[in-house]
């Protein structure tokens, strides 16, 4: 994709309102856009996140706590009915909900989108700026201290093991199979097909070699030859799972 790349993002990315909800948008005016950089920054990625950032973040994020008791936003107190939605909060006059004891097919949604909505803020963190933008942070610095320990470089001898463990089990397959031991021999060959497959998970990540094609290569083989299940359609659900996980 860096050949279609127009530009980076060096401060916090901000949600644009689409049009279909009425969003406007202008011209990008490149000198009144541009977000001050502090002093002794360190880039991360495309980011550039200070230790300074975070724990102004944090000091700001105890200081609501504080006032407001949680971080978390609550349902505003008021005569009419309402329920949150993504970032909006969506009201309902009550003259307009029924007060009969039988509630309508519509009123029982709303009562369970409601409920769903009012656990998942008092679950999670508050979804504003400043928030998020602390949370955003913390997880840079985690970046940064995990790639300078050096977890991100792959252990190859950690395959060696692993390989040595598959052969042997494919091994003690083939003996059973021409034992004629047919059940013992598929039992074989099912934990040879799943324990493989823990591999072409992480070739599918591309996390053996770090290159592109090299491991989609090794992925083919195990998944496609050895396993017969498509690495290519591995990559598309599983990265479903990864955006929305589980």
């Amino acid at each position: 994709m860096t050949a279609y790349r127009i530009g980076r993002i060096d401060y916090p990315w901000r949600n644009f309102r689409p049009p279909i909800r009425g969003g406007t948008f202008r011209a990008f005016d490149v000198e009144s856009e541009k977000a001050p950089i502090s002093k002794e920054e360190d880039v991360l990625g495309d980011v550039k996140v200070t230790v300074e950032h975070v724990e102004e973040v944090d000091e700001k994020a105890d200081l609501r706590k504080e006032q407001s008791g949680n971080t978390c936003r609550r349902r505003v107190s008021d005569p009419e009915s309402s329920f949150a939605m993504g970032s909006e909060l969506l009201r309902v006059p009550s003259s307009t909900l029924s007060n009969t004891s039988v509630k309508s097919r519509d009123d029982h949604i709303q009562d369970a989108m409601d409920a769903e909505v009012e656990k998942c803020l008092a679950k999670y963190p508050s979804p504003d700026a400043d928030t998020q933008s602390g949370i955003t942070a913390k997880y840079y610095a985690l970046h940064q201290k995990v790639h300078a320990e050096g977890y991100y470089k792959c252990n190859y001898m950690n395959y060696v093991r692993e390989l040595a463990r598959y052969s042997t089990i494919f091994g003690l397959f083939l003996f059973t199979l021409n034992k004629e031991w047919y059940f013992t021999s598929a039992v074989f060959l099912a934990c040879f097909w799943q324990q493989i497959m823990f591999t072409a998970h992480d070739a599918g990540h591309r996390g053996i070699t770090g290159k592109f094609i090299t491991d989609t290569m090794i992925g083919i083989f195990i998944a496609d030859f050895c396993c017969g299940l498509s690495i290519g359609w591995w990559k598309s659900s599983h990265n479903v799972h990864h955006l929305v996980t589980n």
